[in-house]
């Protein structure tokens, strides 16, 4: 199985199945971590095609001093954040024609409603309960939780992604951790 630099790069040559695979790889768990974010269905699936959107538009070069997945992850938050400071839609793609943003955002549309497991994982009733702590959480202990246990992100990852130290992440894991376990007390009771 190919990574997803190797996916990335064979994209970047012009292997468009390639970036078929990266998005099935990465819109259920990209989606979910910009909905910790912006605590919008609609507005995280968006701003994953639109962080998607911008490797195509764009076709950044990857430097490997990260993961893809970090890499990807930094995207989305960064548009997330731009997205709540302005309060509204955002295009991440208005340098390029409306012809051209309008065809590459139907293909994305496309690829992620055929494979769309973001809404099964949120009927599991086995997760509700733990879903409902986390949304209970700061935004902040919410994602590095999300990062390091739905992701299985190293701490490193989550450093560059939150754009903190690694001691900062630790931190916020630990004091996570805790008032997450105190969440489910309460919600146990």
């Amino acid at each position: 199985m190919p990574t997803d630099e190797q996916l990335y790069s064979r994209y970047l040559k012009g292997d468009l199945e390639a970036l078929d695979e990266l998005i099935i790889r990465h819109q259920e768990g990209l989606t979910w971590f910009l909905y910790g974010i912006v605590k919008n269905q609609d507005d995280a699936q968006d701003l994953m095609m639109d962080s998607f959107a911008v490797l195509i538009s764009k076709k950044i070069k990857f430097s490997n001093i990260s993961s893809f997945k970090t890499w990807l992850y930094g995207i989305g938050r960064n548009l997330a954040m731009k997205h709540i400071r302005k309060c509204s839609r955002i295009s991440t793609v208005a340098d390029i024609s409306d012809d051209n943003r309008n065809t590459m955002l139907d293909e994305l549309a496309n690829v992620c409603t055929e494979n769309d497991l973001l809404s099964e994982f949120i009927r599991k009733e086995e997760y509700s309960s733990l879903y409902d702590a986390l949304e209970s959480l700061k935004d902040e202990y919410r994602m590095v939780l999300y990062l390091k246990y739905f992701e299985q992100m190293e701490t490193e990852q989550i450093a560059k992604v939150l754009k903190k130290t690694s001691k900062q992440v630790y931190n916020l894991i630990a004091r996570a951790r805790e008032q997450l376990r105190e969440q489910l007390q309460d919600c146990s009771e």
